[in-house]
């Protein structure tokens, strides 16, 4: 499940872990990195500002 988070190191949009035992300790993974991600290591995207981009 995309989320509205994006990847501090490469910029993609991060999503949900689906692993039950990772999800505790690191909520996102990135796709592109390959990596679980904690939310320090993420930037919070404005949901309203992103949605206004797509035409």
């Amino acid at each position: 499940m995309k989320t509205f988070r994006k990847c501090n190191k490469c910029g993609a949009f991060l999503k949900k872990e689906t692993s039950k035992s990772l999800r505790n300790e690191y909520p996102f993974v990135c796709p592109r990195c390959d990596e679980n991600m904690f939310y320090i290591e993420s930037i919070k995207v404005d949901r309203n500002k992103h949605r206004r981009g797509k035409k």
